[in-house]
């Protein structure tokens, strides 16, 4: 038989290389083999370092082991307030990592510096932006001088995927918009960009309009926390085209204004989405399921449609229907769950319930003690043929009650499942035998196609569990992750 030592050294150093850098050390202590492998290979292909001082112990090590700078490939930098990293310490590492391309800048709490752009127009040229060539991922969180500086100097060349924040103030268009906007003018100088993400930032719908035309070949657009304005003194500059090229929109976390703006402007922008997700703070906003219609209306290539800000109307899933979209991934979200119901019934009667392979639903009440309320849904999740995907997420209450689960059912239901993640859940399995009458016939032995099945945060305490991992090694033949985590112990334990 063979043993992991007798594995070629390629193929051992793949299996390192899922390993995180403080991994890879225990593990290099296990012997000389591995020592040599992992300090010869991969040691420093994926690793994150924190401060001022990590910051210089990294660049010491790396002068006196110049060797070992061609195994990194992925380097995470993050600021302290006591000890900020500049960016003059971050420009010139592209050059001494010849084969890094992703890298990450976190400078959340460092001193903000309104005169940064400034700074770094002066540092960065053309000459030291020529070394950010082979980078095909940034990250500048908490800023984005730097980015803009080698946007400017051509720099991105070869940038794939760019994740900017250009932080709040109190006046957020405008103060911060001559950022953003000197920010888009540079895009077009990364033309290999397929994914832009925005944080905190300022914008109006011209700028959105130049962007897309700095970016054609732009697939995946990200909003959090952004503020994006129709002003009606731009309207006469404003010229309206599509956007053939984007596959996935998101916004998150921005206001109601923000929301219905940025939606009215997508209607018919976006022939060849894939993707639409989008989540609000407050999740459900008035008068926009005719903007969701049209933007649906205008997406026969939708597959994932992940919006909390309004329920999943008949209107909308037959606009669904009637582009010849086929959704295959969903997730539902509402302040109330007659309302996940509703939708959960409303796709059933539609024609996606063909297509469906991936849900999500997050409950936000439910009846603590009633497991046979929960069972109800599982009648109508019977009803997607293809459902292959499928997470719960419960809700507890003040004193961190949690409602029950009948997990006996949901598998007898769903047989044709592979991969299920409960979480918020007491986990019912003993005292659900009872119930099985009720909502599945006779109790008869039967087998599913789940291979993952993580449990978190749920309660297991009156479960008997040996007998529950008979049951799942008898029922789930074919599982190879299972993982459970149970809720702390201290919440109330009372009924």
């Amino acid at each position: 038989m063979q043993t992991i030592n007798q594995l070629p050294a390629e193929i051992l150093l793949k299996v390192f290389s899922y390993l995180k850098y403080s991994q890879k050390l225990t593990v290099a202590t296990t012997c000389k083999k591995w020592e040599t492998l992992i300090f010869n290979g991969n040691l420093f292909e994926d690793f994150k370092i924190e401060g001022k001082h990590g910051f210089q112990c990294l660049t010491k090590y790396f002068e006196h082991n110049k060797l070992h700078r061609s195994q990194v490939h992925r380097l995470g930098i993050t600021s302290k307030s006591y000890s900020t990293i500049e960016p003059t310490d971050i420009l010139p590492i592209p050059e001494q990592f010849p084969n890094l391309v992703e890298l990450a800048w976190d400078h959340t709490e460092s001193e903000f510096k309104a005169n940064e752009i400034d700074e770094c127009e002066k540092i960065v040229n053309e000459q030291n932006a020529y070394h950010w060539k082979h980078i095909t991922k940034f990250t500048e969180i908490n800023q984005s001088s730097l980015s803009i500086a080698i946007l400017k100097n051509g720099g991105f060349c070869n940038l794939v995927e760019l994740d900017v924040d250009f932080l709040w103030s109190r006046d957020p268009v405008l103060l911060l918009r001559p950022n953003c906007k000197l920010f888009i003018q540079h895009l077009s100088n990364a033309p290999q960009l397929k994914r832009l993400t925005l944080h905190h930032g300022a914008i109006t719908l011209l700028d959105l309009n130049e962007l897309h035309s700095h970016t054609k070949q732009l697939e995946v657009l990200c909003f959090n926390y952004m503020v994006v304005k129709d002003f009606a003194s731009e309207q006469n500059l404003f010229v309206s085209s599509t956007a053939s090229g984007l596959i996935e929109f998101r916004i998150s976390g921005c206001s109601e204004e923000t929301n219905k703006t940025v939606l009215t402007y997508i209607a018919g922008k976006y022939p060849n989405l894939k993707a639409l997700k989008i989540h609000s703070p407050k999740n459900e906003l008035h008068h926009v399921e005719d903007l969701l219609v049209k933007i649906v209306s205008d997406s026969p290539h939708l597959e994932t449609y992940d919006v909390n800000i309004h329920p999943i109307t008949q209107n909308i899933i037959q606009a669904m229907d009637a582009s010849s979209a086929k959704l295959k991934a969903i997730q539902i979200k509402l302040e109330r769950d007659e309302d996940a119901l509703m939708q959960i019934k409303n796709l059933t009667a539609s024609n996606q319930k063909n297509f469906v392979e991936t849900m999500k639903i997050v409950f936000h009440r439910l009846d603590y003690e009633d497991a046979i309320g929960i069972a109800e849904y599982f009648n109508y999740l019977e009803e997607l043929p293809k459902l292959k995907h499928l997470e719960l997420k419960g809700v507890r209450d003040c004193f961190y009650h949690l409602p029950k689960f009948p997990i006996t059912g949901l598998l007898r239901k769903l047989k044709n499942l592979e991969s299920l993640i409960l979480e918020d859940w007491i986990i019912s399995f003993a005292s659900v035998d009872s119930l099985l009458r009720l909502v599945s016939g006779p109790r008869d032995k039967f087998e599913t196609k789940l291979k993952s099945l993580i449990l978190n945060d749920v309660d297991c305490k009156n479960m008997k569990k040996e007998e529950f991992l008979s049951f799942i090694s008898k029922t789930c033949p074919k599982i190879s992750q299972f993982r459970i985590t149970e809720l702390s112990n201290n919440y109330d334990e009372e009924d």
